[in-house]
Order: structure tokens, then C-alpha cells, then sequence
């Protein structure tokens, strides 16, 4: 080797390493500037938000002044209904996800008890029967899920007998005078989806899309009222992050981001499709389409502990404003500082909202100290209010949560109508159902008079039913359903009757009033 080409050799080696540990460095800061930006941002969008989550803590009601139903007050086209999902009270769901989660033998046992979904309540088979319960409720609106995995049971092959039997129950309810509300997707489905990798992969949003719009190509003419995806925050955490539903996947951050992203993006396509196919057909009234939204509020237990206080802020903003930010904007931040940050825009999304369904049923504490020491399940790092009544599932009463979210809701969201999509009791022995029921029917009631606009209510749920992880546990059900029974007999509980009474005390009051 000639000394130029040595020279040039040694010349190109030195500013190859040079470019290396320059690069290096430089990309190294680049990443560590941007975490900064990153927690600076949050920290100031904590600092900034602390006034507006302690008021969640402070919002409570004097409930020895209140008197249910004489302070109670709705307008008179308010909607009263109940509410179920396919997998939970249908049976028969043999081909989605929620099935093969179930038959898969795990240790410990993926569902308490080692429950298994099996036949439900039979609601595929019984649906007249219940639709004659929901008539002795004197409810006029019924939300229901469509089970994608029986409509469509392979890749774009859709059954016409499991299309038929959703046509035959809507006409049901219409002829009890019962409004349908629909629901897409109630965390089921079909098991060929979840093959092709389910909502972790972006290209699958189409094949949902699809689904939708064939069932408002066949339904449409029947039902107004469409949500799209039901709690994509409680699907998201509890598939991706806490591991509890299928796919069982414990804090997968990366994917629980990319999930709750794809879910977005359903909804906005799905409702763009539906309007596309309504303008296409002659109908009484155009649809309505929303998604459905649960709210826990997230909150500190130690108010002066800033890791309390960060770990409350955190989850609200993952499990609440993520979605309800994207919903009001159109940008979605999914962010965990130094660990992931997903983010995606879609500018049209505000208009993709004709309503908002909102569930609710309590609230959390978060401690990081408790968080560390928990040695029992994830589910277990949250804790209930200790002077608050506790249900059967892990959480406490607080109606006070259910104004506080619908005010929040209709700040977030201004001018979009709310309807109450589901809140129900965990209460096995009924001894607190008609003390749920009246506490929030009154939070419901002062949300309205303040100027929210919610349109109706949804109690969670007609009957009892299968609650995913929690088997047949826990019962919600305004029907007591005899699981044990060949015919699942249901039985009007004397909690519910509170319930009904309120109903049917408005409905002669609207007709009263009409018939002045």
C-alpha cells in the first residue's frame, strides 16, 4: 500500500469515528432534550390542572336534604332505558375473543370461579320474553350490542340467519314502543379478526369499517341511534396494560397506544361511512352516531404527596383526556415520559360526535407507596374513598362523580348532547340498589338543571349477566337472573323498584302534561 493510500486510509477512518461519536452525542441529547420537553410539558399540564382535579374531590352533596323522586326533575322527551352486550346475556358466543380467552387454561384462572360465558342468560333465544320485562319497566329506549362474530363468522361472509335475528328483535322493541340504541363493538370479536393481529395493527380498522357499514346497510331503516365502540379506554387498559382481558398483555405501552389509537380511528371512519350509506337511502331520520366513553376520575390519595399527584394525573390523562382530547381537537397524545408517546391527527374529527354516550360508575385513588407494595393483582393498586359506601366490585358509591363528569364532559365537549349509557350496582344482596339509584338520579337531575345536555339515561344493566373477569359474580342486573335455572328465570329485585317508580312517575306526568 502506497503511503497517499494509507494516508487516505487513516484520513477516511478518522472522520468515520468522528462522524460516529458526533452523531452519537448529538442524537443522544436530541433524545434526552426531548424527554425533557416531554416531562416539562407534563409537569406544567399537571401544575396547571391541579385546581381543576381537586375540585373532583370537593364536589360533595349533602344527601340528608335530598328526596327522591320530589326534587327530581327531566324534560319531557328524556329517554329512559337499560342496557346489555351480546357476550354478557346473549350465549352462544363461540368464535370471538372473549371465547377463546375463557377455554384457554391459565394459572391462576382468567375468570373468577373458572366461569365460563356458556349460554348467558339465553337472551338470543328468550329476547321476547325480555323485551316484555323492559315493557313492565315502562323504559323506551334499549341499548344493545350487535356479536360481530356471529354476523360475520368468517373474513366477509356474513350469516343472513344472525342478520335476520337482530332485524326480527328491533322490530320487537318497536312494536313495544321501545327505541334500539346500537352498539358496534362491546370488547367482542370474531376470533379470524384477532388472527390477522386485532387492533394492534392499523390495516384491521377496515375490516371493522366494513362490518359497520354492512349492519347499517341492513339496519339503518330501523335504528337512529349508533355508538361505535364502547369504552376503547377500558378496553385498551384492560387488555394492554393491566393484562385481565384478552390479550392479556400487561403494561404493553407501545401497543395499549397504538390499540386506543386504532379504535379512534374506527369511530371516526365508521361514523363517515355510516353518513355516506345514509345519504344514499330514503329515511325517516338521519343517524346519530357516537362512541361511548367511561370516566374514572383518577385522583391523588395523599393530596400533598407529588407522587400521588403525578400517578393520578398521569392515568386521568391516559384513561380520560387522551380520548376526550382527541374528541374535542382532532389530536391524539397517548405519552408516558421516557417510555412511549403515540400520536395521531384527524383534523374532521370534532364533527364525527352526534352524541356521546358516558359511563360511569365510581372513581379511584392512586398511591404510589400502595402501588409498590401490592402484592395482589395490578386492580388491586386501586383504592375506593374508606368513608364511602363500597359495592361488590372493587370501587365505592359516589353519584357526587356522575355530575361531576357530565359537567366535565359538556366543558370538554360543548354543545355535543350526552346521554347516560350506562351506571349501574354490584349489589348481590340489594341491599344498596335503591340507595345507588336515588343518590344518582338526583346528581342526574342537578346536571341538567345546571345546563348539561343530557338526553337520557341508560341503567347498567336490564339483568344480571356475565361480567367478563368477574364470571357471574357480580350483579348488576335490575332482573335477578336464576343462573341455575333451565329457564334462567329473571325476577324484578325490590331495589330496582325505585328505579321504576321514577319512570313510570314521569311518564304519566308527560302524558298528563300532553294531554292539557
Amino acid at each position: 500500500m502506497s503511503f497517499v493510500a494509507a494516508l487516505r486510509l487513516v484520513a477516511s477512518s478518522v472522520v468515520f469515528l468522528l462522524w460516529f461519536f458526533v452523531g452519537f452525542w448529538i442524537t443522544a441529547l436530541l433524545f434526552v432534550w426531548d424527554c425533557v420537553l416531554t416531562l416539562l410539558k407534563g409537569t406544567l399540564a399537571f401544575l396547571f390542572s391541579l385546581g381543576r382535579r381537586h375540585c373532583l374531590v370537593e364536589n360533595e352533596f349533602d344527601w340528608k336534604d335530598v328526596v327522591t323522586p320530589d326534587c327530581l326533575e327531566f324534560p319531557d322527551d328524556f329517554v329512559w332505558g337499560t342496557a346489555t352486550s351480546s357476550h354478557q346475556v346473549e350465549g352462544g358466543c363461540d368464535n370471538n375473543n372473549w371465547f377463546r380467552w375463557e377455554m384457554e387454561d391459565h394459572d391462576p384462572p382468567r375468570i373468577k370461579t373458572k366461569a365460563k360465558c356458556g349460554d348467558a342468560c339465553d337472551h338470543w333465544n328468550r329476547v321476547e320474553q325480555d323485551i316484555q320485562l323492559m315493557r313492565n319497566l315502562e323504559v323506551d329506549s334499549y341499548r344493545f350490542s350487535i356479536e360481530w362474530s356471529k354476523v360475520e363468522p368468517q373474513e366477509n361472509k356474513f350469516d343472513p340467519s344472525a342478520i335476520k335475528h337482530y332485524k326480527d328483535q328491533i322490530d320487537s322493541l318497536w312494536a313495544a314502543g321501545i327505541q334500539p340504541m346500537v352498539t358496534l363493538h362491546h370488547f367482542t370479536q370474531p376470533l379470524w379478526f384477532d388472527d390477522r393481529g386485532g387492533w394492534e395493527q392499523e390495516s384491521n380498522v377496515s375490516y371493522f369499517v366494513r362490518y359497520a357499514r354492512r349492519m347499517f346497510q341492513e339496519l339503518g331503516g330501523k335504528v337512529t341511534f349508533w355508538c361505535t365502540i364502547n369504552e376503547p379506554e377500558v378496553f385498551t387498559f384492560q387488555g394492554w396494560l393491566i393484562g385481565v382481558f384478552p390479550p392479556g398483555k400487561r403494561l404493553a405501552l407501545r401497543a395499549a397506544g397504538e390499540v386506543m389509537k386504532n379504535l379512534l380511528r374506527a369511530h371516526v371512519e365508521t361514523y363517515r361511512a355510516i353518513k355516506q350509506e345514509a345519504a344514499t337511502m330514503s329515511l325517516k331520520s338521519p343517524p346519530q352516531v357516537g362512541i361511548v366513553k367511561d370516566i374514572f376520575p383518577f385522583l391523588p390519595k395523599t393530596a400533598w404527596n407529588v407522587f400521588d399527584q403525578t400517578a393520578a394525573y398521569l392515568a386521568d390523562d391516559l384513561f380520560n383526556d387522551a380520548i376526550l382530547r382527541f374528541l374535542s381537537s382532532g389530536r391524539f397524545v397517548f405519552s408516558v415520559p421516557f417510555l412511549t408517546r403515540v400520536e395521531w391527527t384527524d383534523a374532521g374529527a370534532p364533527s364525527c360526535n352526534d352524541f356521546i354516550g358516558l359511563n360511569y360508575y365510581s372513581r379511584y385513588f392512586l398511591s404510589i407507596w400502595h402501588a409498590l407494595t401490592n402484592k395482589g393483582p395490578p386492580e388491586d393498586s386501586l383504592l375506593g374513598a374508606p368513608k364511602e359506601v363500597k359495592m361488590d366490585m372493587p370501587y365505592t358509591m359516589h353519584a357526587e362523580g356522575l355530575y361531576t363528569c357530565l359537567v366535565r364532559l359538556h366543558k370538554q365537549l360543548p354543545g355535543v348532547p350526552i346521554y347516560v349509557t350506562e351506571s349501574g350496582a354490584s349489589d348481590r344482596n340489594d341491599s344498596l340498589r335503591a340507595l345507588f339509584i336515588h343518590r344518582h338520579l338526583y346528581a342526574l337531575s342537578k346536571a341538567i338543571k345546571d345546563g348539561v345536555p343530557v338526553q337520557g339515561f341508560y341503567y347498567w344493566s336490564l339483568m344480571d349477566n356475565f361480567e367478563w373477569c368477574e364470571g357471574y359474580s357480580m350483579r348488576f342486573g335490575l332482573y335477578e337472573v336464576d343462573f341455575e335455572s333451565a329457564e334462567k328465570t329473571r325476577t324484578l329485585r325490590d331495589g330496582s323498584k325505585h328505579f321504576v317508580d321514577v319512570v313510570k312517575g314521569f311518564r304519566q306526568l308527560k302524558y298528563r302534561m300532553a294531554d292539557k
